[in-house]
């Protein structure tokens, strides 16, 4: 089950949603139903009820494969960087929290290592999917899993983290393209 975005922030409706589609997934044998880690501190208590009903009535499943047809995460993606209008390149670290993620951590601490003598070249935003703004970054940055690394909102590194060397070189390019096409739209 997706925590952040259905469990902690979305609804009764959204559950329902989430929940049958992962049991269309899994099948009904030998499939555990659960959210992924951990289960978020404050996720309301309603949503975990309207889980347990999918899951043991077939009629809320029935409800449930109505329901999915609606997109699970309705209208949540916002334009968070005019890159175009920036001076500098933008890079967006998307986490669950670098406070409490390790990998998450690790993923900040390579960009902020690797971006090290580019502070004038460079803006760097953390966004923690455990907080509304970070969720809504991760919708609009279209990032599937974390930590993401994106450039000028393109994904570049999803998942994985990568060697200083690797990543230095990547921003490095991606500050020349947006040189380049700040030069261009004069």
């Amino acid at each position: 089950l997706k925590l952040t975005s259905v469990l902690l922030f979305g609804n009764e409706k959204d559950c329902k949603k989430n929940t049958i589609e992962c049991l269309d997934i899994g099948g009904k044998k030998g499939f555990i139903l659960s959210p992924g880690c951990d289960l978020p501190y404050g996720c309301p208590e309603a949503n975990l009820i309207s889980v347990k009903e999918v899951v043991l009535d077939e009629y809320q499943q029935k409800i449930a494969r109505v329901l999915k047809k609606d997109t699970i995460e309705e209208g949540i993606s916002a334009k968070l960087h005019d890159y175009s209008k920036s001076n500098k390149l933008i890079v967006e670290v998307v986490t669950l929290d670098s406070a409490s993620c390790p990998p998450c951590k690790y993923m900040v601490d390579a960009v902020k290592k690797a971006t090290n003598d580019m502070s004038e070249k460079v803006e760097i935003y953390e966004y923690k999917i455990s907080e509304k703004e970070g969720l809504i970054a991760m919708q609009s940055l279209k990032v599937r899993a974390i930590p993401t690394i994106c450039l000028n909102g393109r994904v570049v590194f999803s998942s994985i983290i990568p060697d200083i060397t690797t990543l230095k070189y990547e921003v490095e390019n991606a500050i020349k393209s947006h040189i380049k096409e700040k030069s261009n739209d004069k």
